[in-house]
C-alpha cells in the first residue's frame, strides 16, 4: 500500500514538472515582441482603450517607455518587450481599470 501511494505521488511530482516544461518551451518559443493585436487579445481590451489608458497617459506611458517603440503616427506599429509588458500589465491591471473608470467619471 505506501509503495502504491509513493508511486502516485512520483506520478504527480513528474505530472507537474513536465507540465511546468512545457509551459517554459511555449514561453521560449514566442517571439520576443508582442504587437498591439496580440495585446488586445491577451488583456481584453480594445486598441483605443490601450493607446488612451496606457499609451497616452504619462503616469504608464514613463513606465513602459523603456521596452516599447511608438510608432510616428497613430496608424502605425507598437511593439512591447513580451516579457516586461506582461509584468507591466500583471503589476498594473487593476491600477489601469481604476484609472480609466476615474477618467469616464471625470467628463460624466
Amino acid at each position: 500500500m505506501e509503495t502504491l501511494l509513493n508511486l502516485e505521488m512520483l506520478n504527480k511530482l513528474i505530472d507537474e514538472r513536465v507540465n511546468q516544461r512545457i509551459e517554459e518551451i511555449k514561453q521560449e518559443e514566442q517571439p520576443l515582441n508582442i504587437k498591439m493585436p496580440e495585446l488586445i487579445k491577451i488583456t481584453g481590451w480594445s486598441r483605443d482603450f490601450i493607446v488612451k489608458n496606457i499609451i497616452n497617459r504619462n503616469y504608464f506611458r514613463g513606465k513602459i517607455e523603456p521596452f516599447s517603440k511608438f510608432p510616428k503616427n497613430d496608424r502605425g506599429e507598437y511593439r512591447f518587450h513580451r516579457k516586461k509588458m506582461m509584468a507591466f500589465i500583471d503589476e498594473y491591471y487593476e491600477e489601469i481599470e481604476e484609472r480609466a473608470k476615474e477618467g469616464r467619471k471625470r467628463w460624466h
